[in-house]
């Protein structure tokens, strides 16, 4: 990823209004993928036919869970020279309580002055924004527009300090949400039409857990949500080959992308081939990692197995410390995103990624 500092395409813009956004087009089309070539014995590399646009690899960092990457992790992830990553894309939580902000500043700050995009995913509003009922936690109706303006001031929070977010999401998983806020279709198609408006950013939603159509399909069927909503985002946990193609998305995400925005160990029949996989087939254009984090090394430590660190396909001797799961762990259900071993519904992964379009 030679090219990775371009950013002829979209740039990433000064805190504006939504329409604004949506007026300028910021939004960059997933463009169709052609047809496979047949097995050759030689290649033809054609640069004006565009097939698809990559926007970049990353991984989260979330400190509350895991300790922050420190000054020379965030080279190796984010710096371009010899033995760094290059990752271009960074993930970091809305936490609910604000005083927990300040933590994801040094980190996203420095990704940002090394040429990568910033997105930010809530698991809960605050507290007194919620309330529980039989499926869980949700966000009260009444409260709506309260937490649309507690996401635009994590906005503002982070322009402040040097971070103009690339976008924010409206909910981390809200149909996995055992241990945090659940939202049906009907409620993020609502806070779409109704409040994500008003976010001076661009708005990311639904984040299904397993790419799931039944949360995202709804909100491409509204043309009022639709246009509040600038990223149809997805975690891939268990999803198959077969899922991956989106023809509504096709029809209707004109200037929209399609980011897979999270992926974790163990939960891929393919090993680290799933979002390889989905950039080939689902036309996403970003990949991320779960989380970079302090520990445990890479290649392993006594208190963990060995860990993959990838980069763009090849393991990397040198590279940041990335929180992982145990070999071993039953595949049974999916477990809690803590800094502990998780579970999910399918097999072994070696790390888990986000990915955009």
């Amino acid at each position: 990823m030679t090219a990775r500092r371009d950013h002829s395409e979209i740039a990433d813009p000064q805190p504006v209004r939504r329409r604004t956004l949506l007026a300028a087009g910021a939004a960059l089309p997933v463009l169709a993928a052609g047809t496979p070539a047949a097995a050759a014995t030689s290649v033809v590399v054609e640069p004006s036919n565009v097939q698809q646009t990559i926007l970049g690899f990353g991984g989260m960092n979330h400190t509350v869970w895991i300790n922050d990457l420190t000054a020379a992790q965030r080279e190796t992830a984010f710096g371009n020279g010899a033995g760094q990553l290059g990752f271009t894309v960074l993930r970091i939580p809305v936490h609910e309580d604000r005083a927990n902000w300040s933590r994801e500043v040094a980190t996203a700050r420095r990704a940002v002055e090394l040429g990568a995009k910033v997105i930010a995913s809530p698991w809960n509003p605050p507290a007194s924004m919620t309330e529980t009922f039989s499926g869980g936690k949700r966000l009260r109706y009444a409260s709506y527009g309260a937490y649309a303006q507690h996401l635009n001031d994590f906005v503002a929070f982070m322009a402040n300090n040097g971070v103009n977010l690339y976008g924010i999401s409206v909910q981390n998983e809200p149909d996995y949400a055992q241990e945090w806020t659940a939202w049906n279709s009907g409620e993020i198609v609502r806070f779409l039409r109704e409040n994500a408006g008003a976010i001076n950013a661009r708005v990311i939603a639904p984040e299904s857990f397993q790419y799931r159509k039944n949360l995202s399909d709804p909100i491409l069927n509204d043309a009022a949500a639709l246009a509040n909503v600038d990223i149809i985002g997805a975690h891939l946990y268990g999803t198959q080959p077969a899922d991956f193609p989106y023809p509504l998305f096709r029809q209707k995400g004109a200037g929209k992308e399609l980011w897979m925005t999270e992926v974790y160990h163990p939960n891929s029949s393919d090993s680290a081939d799933l979002w390889p996989q989905a950039l080939d087939v689902a036309s996403t254009s970003t990949a991320r990692w779960w989380t970079a984090g302090s520990r445990p090394t890479c290649g392993g430590t006594s208190a963990a197995p060995t860990v993959r660190c990838v980069r763009t396909g090849r393991s990397a001797s040198a590279a940041p410390t990335w929180r992982t799961s145990r070999s071993g762990s039953a595949p049974a259900t999916r477990g809690s995103p803590r800094p502990r071993t998780r579970s999910r519904t399918s097999t072994s992964r070696r790390s888990r990624a986000v990915r955009g379009s």
